[in-house]
Parts: structure tokens; sequence; C-alpha cells
């Protein structure tokens, strides 16, 4: 595999805010699982496209997003591990 590139990162950040809200008044979970398509595509025009929410076949929440990075169409599964 010499000469092969391993590194399939199509991009990396990092952002942080502080907010002046109590810990026990944030819930990503909910926030996630509950966002509509218009409030997702609000969050990055126009790289963000469509945002739908299911579930697993074991009941678990699944977010499912589509947005493009770069030029690349990316569709990603966010499965609920702990949520409340």
């Amino acid at each position: 595999m010499s000469g092969i590139c391993q590194d399939l990162t199509l991009t990396q950040s990092v952002c942080s805010h502080v907010i002046d809200v109590p810990v026990e008044k944030v819930d990503i979970g909910k926030w996630l699982f509950s966002l509509s398509d218009a409030e997702y595509q609000r969050c990055c025009p126009p790289d963000h496209i469509a945002v739908g929410v299911t579930k697993t076949e074991d009941g678990r929440p699944m977010s499912i997003n589509v947005e493009t990075i770069g030029t690349s169409l990316a569709v990603q599964h966010y499965v609920g591990e702990v949520v409340n």
C-alpha cells in the first residue's frame, strides 16, 4: 500500500461558544432530534440541505443530515446513544 493516502478526512473543525444558561437547561439530544428542516437549513446556508429524524431498527433515535462539504455531498447518520 505504499504511496496510497490513507487519510480520508474531508474536513475538520472545532467551534465553541459560552452561553449563560444552567447546564440543567441544556438538552442537546432533545434539540438534535426535534430540529426542523428549516432550522437546520438556516444554520449554514447553502451547505445544509436537509435533515430528518427517524429511529433505528432497535428503536434508538437517528438524525439523517444532508449537506455539502466543499464540492462533495455528505449524508450523515447520527444515532442517539445516550438520550433522555
